[in-house]
């Protein structure tokens, strides 16, 4: 009996791993500091793993939310990491205020950044969609549906465990 499982079990693992999130990491320009820093770009994803009530999909792999934002390890502009890719244009308002460090940064594990900032790898991705609601709020104040798209993402990106 056990050796008629073993056959499906084994073509199930491979039947997802082909729909696995796939990411590959590219190197973009801030488009206000001009500071160089790497992004996960994603390539393919899915929902394999299911959808909760509140419509937070589960990717079999890597969750994709967690991907999805990058932050400016130097003056903290966040954006989605497709939009940094295709160089985005930033507003006055924006780039007079990350330059004059007026974001209120979210309070995360106590790490000191080094000369050149945080690494991107040290930024949580709910500080990313935490950041990105303030730069849409100066961007349209009256955007809230917006920014409580972001802020529902960065509630589902501390639920993704990786």
């Amino acid at each position: 009996m056990f050796r008629y499982l073993v056959p499906p079990v084994i073509a199930l693992i491979l039947y997802l791993s082909v729909w696995a999130t796939e990411a590959f990491p590219k190197e973009v320009k801030c488009p206000v500091c001009e500071q160089l820093f790497t992004v996960m770009v994603i390539l393919s994803s899915n929902s394999a793993a299911g959808v909760d009530r509140d419509f937070c999909e589960h990717t079999w792999g890597t969750q994709t939310v967690v991907l999805q934002i990058a932050v400016c390890p130097q003056c903290h502009y966040s954006d989605f990491t497709d939009r940094l890719s295709e160089n985005p244009q930033v507003s006055k308002v924006v780039r007079k205020t990350l330059q004059a460090r007026q974001l209120k940064i979210p309070e995360f594990e106590a790490l000191s950044p080094n000369e050149e900032g945080y690494s991107t790898s040290q930024i949580p991705a709910w500080v990313g969609y935490d950041l990105r609601a303030q730069i849409v709020k100066l961007d349209n104040p009256d955007d809230s549906q917006q920014q409580l798209t972001l802020m529902m993402r960065a509630a589902w990106s501390l639920r993704a465990k990786d």
